[in-house]
């Protein structure tokens, strides 16, 4: 805090593309998360890092720190520092039509996207047959129309996918009442080729 008040900070924080986030003990007050700071614990945002993995993570400094901060409060030693309300964002609950993906949008802030609502609310491409729901992405190298299919990459597994700016690969899909599948898998199944437009 004062960054991220509100019901999901860790899915903002990735989808920002922060570099450090953590957890603050706080004092209790009328407005969400806007009380004085009694601890706070920082942690380096992993390239990899999901919602889920980085809740874990933040879940291990969050119960040694309010230890600390009970003990300081009982020992008369506890400092309330106020938070600085011009550095105050937001992140406001969040539900499932969030996890659309624009493929008009930058490839860098798609992969984000894909990497903050993992595992929940989930990142999916509208298809005309209904939801893809895209489980793990990576940048990619190439250019083309958004949703042109660029490459299916046989080391990677990917179905390489342009977006607005850049491209993505896409590593692990699922389609609507089917299992997780690789983006190569799913590429095979529909018979995809480079030039063919995913999204059309």
């Amino acid at each position: 805090l004062p960054r991220w008040r509100g019901a999901a900070p860790v899915a903002y924080a990735l989808r920002a593309g922060d570099e450090v986030t953590g957890v603050s003990v706080q004092k209790v007050a009328r407005r969400m998360d806007a009380g004085d700071v009694l601890g706070a614990r920082e942690v380096p945002v992993q390239p990899d890092d999901t919602r889920g993995s980085l809740r874990e993570r933040l879940a291990e400094l969050g119960g040694p720190l309010v230890v600390e901060v009970v003990a300081a409060i009982a020992a008369g030693s506890a400092t309330f520092t106020p938070q600085d309300e011009q550095a105050v964002t937001h992140a406001s609950l969040l539900s499932k039509e969030d996890g659309r993906l624009d493929p008009a949008g930058a490839a860098v802030e798609l992969e984000r996207q894909v990497r903050a609502f993992q595992p929940w609310p989930g990142a999916y491409f509208e298809l005309e047959e209904g939801r893809l729901a895209v489980v793990r992405a990576a940048l990619a190298e190439g250019s083309g129309q958004a949703g042109e299919v660029l490459a299916v990459d046989k080391e990677r597994e990917a179905l390489r996918l342009a977006v607005g700016e850049g491209a993505l690969d896409l590593l692990e899909v699922k389609p609507v009442g089917k299992r997780a599948m690789t983006g190569m898998a799913f590429a095979n199944g529909r018979r995809l080729k480079p030039g063919a437009n995913l999204l059309s």
